[in-house]
């Protein structure tokens, strides 16, 4: 997996999304605003690692990964009332009630989202609150100084990918734009495996 495939994924959403329309409703709208932030986070976190700025890169995976989820839960899952207290400013349930709830709706049934959250969980509270990993990276004997390996980037690109893949399926799913999801579907097949 290099830089140069995550940016092409970027454009291709990008791209695919540009001009999509919905009828103003605050039970498309909220949930969109989520997913498009997922989604800057996901573009941000590229241009962050090909900026050098790797600390940073990592710290987003956390609010992309939270912003995915709530956008699926408020879309998916929350009753009226409490879409309207999110909007009033209220917390939504947290991350394992969220997951449960989205795992009972149409796509999620497999169980896999929360699999995938699970094998991600352990970091990402470390990279975003400046943990031991965070830390450790800086760490160079005399001196300190940023710098991932290169296995490290390529795991922080594939996490932001594949969280970017199912909030564009996300996106077109409250669109019912199954086309869109297919055509993208199949650019990021051909990106990812372009990148092995």
């Amino acid at each position: 997996m290099n830089l140069q495939i995550a940016e092409n994924w970027v454009t291709s959403y990008e791209s695919a999304l540009n001009g999509l329309e919905f009828h103003h409703e605050d039970r498309k709208l909220v949930p969109l605003a989520l997913l498009h932030l997922a989604l800057e986070h996901n573009a941000a976190i590229i241009k962050l690692i090909g900026l050098g700025c790797h600390g940073s890169a990592f710290a987003l995976l956390r609010p992309q990964r939270d912003a995915f989820l709530r956008g699926i839960w408020l879309y998916r899952c929350a009753t009226d009332e409490q879409l309207k207290k999110f909007m009033d400013g209220k917390e939504p349930p947290g991350i394992k009630i969220q997951l449960e709830q989205i795992e009972q709706t149409e796509g999620y049934r497999h169980k896999q989202l929360s699999s995938l959250m699970a094998d991600i969980k352990i970091y990402l509270h470390d990279y975003t609150h400046g943990g031991l990993c965070q830390s450790a990276s800086r760490d160079k004997g005399d001196r300190i100084a940023g710098g991932y390996s290169a296995q490290q980037l390529e795991w922080l690109l594939r996490q932001t990918l594949l969280l970017s893949f199912l909030t564009i399926l996300e996106v077109c799913y409250v669109f019912n734009d199954m086309a869109c999801a297919q055509k993208l579907t199949s650019q990021f097949n051909e990106l990812v495996s372009d990148g092995n």
